[in-house]
């Protein structure tokens, strides 16, 4: 994997967290600049930076990199669902799960 194909794999995964990079660079102590430098390929983070990184994206290392596979495929779309779902109040999250857990049953039910 090149610098440039783990540089666009970091701005994909800070896009689809809703973050900038002026964002990221705040939660991580450094300049802007740096984040872009890491997503244009220009350079790389260290492993420790590049752990928190995915920490902070809502992903891991291995799964972010494809390094390993599950039996349950996540998509992108999946841990932004995931991560609306935590910032809703108690009410929020039990209409989701009430919601959620009828349409399963429904849906599984002919099965």
């Amino acid at each position: 994997m090149t610098k440039e194909e783990i540089g666009q794999i970091l701005k994909e995964l800070r896009l689809s967290c809703g973050k900038t990079q002026k964002e990221v660079a705040k939660l991580l102590g450094r300049k802007q600049q740096i984040v872009g430098h890491w997503e244009t390929g220009y350079s790389q983070p260290d492993a420790n930076t590049l752990f928190t990184l995915c920490d902070i994206y809502g992903t891991t290392v291995d799964a972010a990199f494809g390094f390993k596979k599950s039996n349950m495929n996540i998509s992108r779309k999946d841990i932004e669902l995931l991560q609306k779902y935590h910032y809703l109040d108690d009410h929020g999250r039990e209409m989701v799960d009430f919601t959620l857990e009828k349409e399963w049953e429904r849906s599984t039910a002919d099965a």
